[in-house]
């Protein structure tokens, strides 16, 4: 049983038992209820307030993408593909030949870039062997929706029209990015570009409404953000679109027919579990190829939270054994 006087001592209740001693580190390490909590955020309508925010929180994760980039020694170009700045990551050991992975990368629609974003797509690289395409969209409210959408659209047919195949690409996201991720297939699919073969979806950002049930029983075991930062973010992705709108909050698409395999991973300490296992039994309903993995006593976007935990490894084994199989590789 939970002894409750642990829980002023973290600001949470301590993390489960079972997981890995890297695990129940990071979380003592890092969790703040009060940080959490007094999280300041600029309105909707200030561009330059977001902006400055984005510029001040990868400022602090510099020294952080630094080790990174010193331990998986991966080969990362700053490249143009359909117009829009990418990061070409090949990991160290070398690229499959002919495949590639397109990533949207997180920070709730309003933060990130694709250089930030490495410890996201650093470990999978090396692990998969893939090459990644992270894409630099441009964060919200600078950008609604439909422009972010559009620039991921750029990148999949500029690949295209380098000569890859859709069995030759595959695209993930995590958090908000892989709102994006599913969102930019779903325009994909409505226009009839041949979609990638396969998706993973790492905690996904799918009700913008924030309606469902583990928005109010986590809502004091989500350790990352609450809710308020979520539905800003999320007003600043809408633009002037509702957030019911299919492509906004994608739970509400219609998958039928022909979206393409889906992976949906998450933990059962964050607000976004709803989101995850309403999205798989829309996608199900529709008749989409959709696996749900759900990981107990897991936060948001664990599988680089922290990079080094058998947790996090375990759960990127499994997107990679999805990945290459949807490639064709296995």
């Amino acid at each position: 049983m939970l002894n409750p006087a642990l829980i002023p001592a973290t600001g949470f209740p301590e993390p489960a038992s079972h997981l890995s001693q890297e695990a129940q580190q990071y979380f003592r390490d890092v969790f703040s209820r009060a940080e959490r909590d007094a999280m300041c955020l600029p309105t909707v309508e200030d561009v330059d307030g977001w902006q400055q925010r984005n510029t001040a929180e990868m400022r602090k994760r510099e020294p952080m993408n630094a080790r990174l980039l010193e331990h998986y020694a991966a080969d990362v170009q700053t490249i143009q593909l359909g117009g829009v700045t990418v990061s070409d990551i090949r990991p160290k050991r070398g690229a499959i030949a002919g495949k590639v992975l397109l990533y949207t990368h997180g920070g709730g629609f309003v933060g990130g870039a694709s250089h930030d974003a490495l410890d996201s797509t650093l470990p999978l690289a090396e692990e998969t062997g893939l090459r990644i395409v992270s894409i630099d969209y441009t964060p919200a409210p600078k950008a609604d929706h439909t422009f972010i959408g559009e620039q991921v659209l750029a990148v999949l047919t500029a690949l295209y029209a380098e000569g890859f195949l859709p069995s030759d690409i595959a695209i993930y996201g995590d958090s908000a990015g892989a709102t994006i991720a599913a969102s930019a297939m779903l325009r994909a699919r409505d226009r009839g570009v041949p979609l990638p073969a396969g998706l993973v979806l790492w905690s996904p950002l799918a009700d913008m409404t924030c309606s469902g049930d583990s928005y109010l029983t986590l809502a004091d075991s989500e350790p990352f953000y609450k809710e308020t930062f979520l539905a800003t973010g999320a007003r600043c992705y809408a633009g002037k679109s509702s957030l019911t709108d299919p492509l906004v909050s994608i739970l509400f698409a219609d998958y039928a027919p022909g979206f393409l395999p889906t992976l949906i991973q998450c933990g059962t300490r964050e607000l976004l579990l709803s989101d995850s296992i309403r999205l798989h039994r829309r996608m199900l309903d529709n008749g989409v190829d959709a696996e749900l993995q759900i990981y107990d006593g897991l936060w948001h976007v664990f599988q680089f939270k922290p990079v080094n935990s058998p947790e996090a490894a375990l759960a990127r084994a499994r997107t990679g054994e999805f990945l290459l199989r949807q490639l064709g590789v296995l």
